[in-house]
């Protein structure tokens, strides 16, 4: 990869590149240079979603092995992460964007967090282990004794805290690596072409891994955790970042948390972010609901692990020829309208499908109709983000949303899980996403009406300071 520093902001329009070149920001690429951008891109975005794929589809088999009921599974799956997230995220995202240094502002953080996520998600599956070797201990072992929960479950909660406290640097900080390095003019392209490599790695794990969880568990997630480990480091290694202006603060000679604290909610709540938060977050309540979906398909449809690895990695596959055609979608549309349609569409496919799907076949089918919506939904809303957001402000905002999404995981899950305790029918899945759905267009609609407000396509201006409008551009302008 190739790259010149041009002395220039990372929003100057100044010095259009050479013919045969690309920019963005300082970062000046040849044809050659982006290739090996994307490359390198592709390859990281491959094996994290791998890495990614081991917690919410293999933990709730292991922890359902050892007696966990769904609330313990949701909190042990889902809460965790949202509390650390709420926590870690906002911290890391608000110091990477105001981060200098000579290897940039986000690999620095990649690089660090890396090593101690894969070391801790390998240990998962060995959490039986680490419980009996802390049960030896007397001391540990009536500590244990007076806790509401096995300790091997205890043992497991553990190691997901530890490992989920790396996994959010690295989660927080991953994809705004994307919008500083990849020219603005590719984005929707761009993102279309990394969930193609996502979504081959999910159809690789659903259909040839996951069908092995019950005999190969521990062997499943040391090669895993060893493949991102060497996969994701290798990506840090290549790919470079440019040199970013200075940072701008409401008050530059403040310093201290509670100045921290202060320019965050200042910059970080304009109506047109709220209401994007609000999609995100509604469209999110998927990732939780789908925690249980193993258990309809396996004790409601009565598959095996095999069929259903196959049946859930038919939607990954079938999005391949998609994606493409909709990062195109995304460049000449916008990002709104585009994910629109995708909401929609997830929606209804949610509703047709609480009433129809009644066996393999009918799990197959509406499964590609609703993985291809999400599928395409995700990447138009890593589009949306990058063009709706201040981009000095990338992560900061982004840890906005996702401290509400936390934050809303937190006491959600848990809810979902009891829900199901009770109801004891995993179908209400599908009436659980079509719900939040519904809320999720609505909000986006919002977020349309206040991106007329702030420009609209011609003359898009992001909100930053107090909720004005800066004089700088967010770089976006097609939403």
């Amino acid at each position: 990869m190739e790259s010149t520093n041009t002395g220039l902001p990372e929003t100057s329009e100044a010095a259009p590149p050479v013919t045969g070149t690309y920019r963005t920001g300082t970062l000046v690429y040849t044809r050659a240079g982006l290739f090996a951008l994307f490359f390198w891109l592709l390859a990281g975005d491959f094996v994290f979603t791998l890495m990614e794929l081991l917690q919410p589809t293999l933990l709730p088999l292991l922890l359902r092995k050892h007696g966990a009921t769904n609330e313990e599974i949701a909190i042990i799956v889902t809460t965790i992460a949202s509390v650390l997230n709420s926590v870690i995220n906002p911290i890391i995202s608000y110091r990477s964007d105001r981060t200098r240094s000579r290897f940039g502002r986000r690999i620095p953080y990649l690089a660090w967090a890396t090593p101690f996520a894969a070391v801790f998600l390998a240990l998962i599956p060995f959490a039986p282990e680490i419980a009996g070797i802390l049960s030896r201990s007397p001391v540990l072992a009536r500590a244990i004794a007076h806790l509401p929960i096995s300790p091997v479950l205890l043992a497991c909660g553990l190691i997901v805290v530890l490992f989920q406290t790396f996994n959010m640097v690295i989660s927080s900080i991953y994809f705004y690596l994307f919008r500083d390095v990849v020219p603005l003019e590719h984005i929707g392209r761009a993102w279309a072409l990394f969930r193609v490599f996502g979504y081959l790695a999910t159809f690789c794990f659903n259909y040839w891994i996951f069908a092995q969880a019950e005999r190969h568990l521990k062997e499943i997630f040391i090669a895993v955790s060893l493949l991102y480990a060497v996969g994701f480091l290798l990506m840090c290694r290549n790919v470079r970042e440019g040199q970013y202006p200075p940072v701008e603060d409401a008050d530059p000679h403040a310093h201290g948390l509670a100045t921290a604290i202060r320019n965050f909610l200042s910059e970080s709540f304009a109506p047109i972010y709220c209401w994007t938060y609000a999609t995100r977050l509604f469209m999110s309540m998927y990732l939780i609901v789908a925690t249980f979906s193993v258990f309809f398909a396996r004790d409601q449809l009565h598959l095996d692990l095999r069929t259903i690895g196959n049946v859930t990695a038919w939607p990954a596959l079938f999005c391949l020829p998609l994606a493409y055609p909709f990062g195109m979608l995304l460049d000449r549309w916008g990002a709104i309208r585009s994910v629109s349609l995708t909401v929609i569409a997830m929606t209804l496919a949610n509703l047709l499908a609480f009433f129809f799907v009644s066996n393999k076949e009918g799990l197959l089918a509406f499964g590609i109709v609703i993985g291809a919506a999400w599928y395409l939904y995700m990447i138009g809303q890593s589009v949306l983000l990058q063009t709706i957001f201040h981009q000095s402000r990338l992560g900061q905002l982004s840890s906005a949303n996702s401290i509400l999404i936390a934050l809303a995981g937190v006491v959600i899950a848990p809810a979902c899980g009891k829900f199901f305790d009770w109801i004891h029918d995993y179908r209400y899945i599908y009436i659980w996403t079509a719900f939040f759905g519904v809320l999720a267009a609505f909000s986006l609609s919002k977020v349309r009406q206040h991106w007329h407000r702030c420009g609209g396509p011609d003359d898009y201006r992001a909100p930053l300071y107090n909720r004005q409008f800066s004089s700088e551009t967010s770089g976006g302008g097609e939403a």
